[in-house]
């Protein structure tokens, strides 16, 4: 019906930022606004595998390993640097431009080490939602918890180009010496997404 609100149920724990085949299916509902006469909405997650972060400012790096489970950056004490990841994105889902919902970020940095202080969501060279004022820390690469590693759009938005997830990693600074280096992890980045077939 014109002008209704669906409420659809998207997995927060589907798939597992670490590889889980038995974990469950935790469900969370979400108000999507429905334009013309709607059926349902069908739900899509795509995903990245950690590895295909990049670092915008590699001058900040003391060591960059690749590992099976993502990449393990060590940064200078005291850096700021950002980070992008591309999401594999659906242009056409049942015939319609798909809408994204939320995307993810599963990492691990401990709180000594620094934080994420901002994610930020592209669409191609459009921005579409930053999330900031973030302190983001711990080992967040399993259950996928709102404000988190998972972050909700205020309202569902249409893509045309590329999904991008750009982040801002702050070391934290250290008086001792020597000082190890910062730590971060990257495992998955991916995004939900619906269309709303049409009567």
């Amino acid at each position: 019906m014109e002008g209704t609100t669906l409420v659809i149920f998207v997995p927060t724990s589907w798939p597992k930022c670490i590889n889980d085949p038995l974990a469950e299916f935790e469900r969370t509902s979400i108000e999507v606004p429905c334009q013309g006469e709607c059926m349902t909405t069908l739900v899509s997650a795509i995903w990245t595998h950690g590895n295909a972060v990049v670092a915008e400012h590699p001058k900040h790096l003391l060591a960059l390993d690749y590992r099976g489970w993502g990449p393990e950056f060590k940064l200078k004490r005291g850096t700021t640097s950002w980070f992008h990841i591309t999401i594999p994105t659906p242009l056409i889902l049942e015939n319609q431009r798909p809408q994204l919902v939320r995307v993810f970020l599963c990492f691990n940095t401990p709180e000594r080490d620094g934080h994420i202080s901002k994610v930020h969501v592209y669409d191609g060279a459009d921005r579409l939602q930053a999330f900031e004022n973030l302190f983001l820390t711990g080992d967040r690469r399993a259950s996928l918890m709102n404000g988190y590693n998972a972050f909700t759009l205020p309202d569902p938005r249409l893509l045309y180009r590329g999904l991008g997830i750009s982040f801002l990693y702050q070391a934290t600074r250290c008086s001792r010496k020597p000082c190890p280096p910062s730590y971060l992890s990257i495992s998955a980045a991916g995004g939900d997404f619906i269309v709303e077939p049409h009567l």
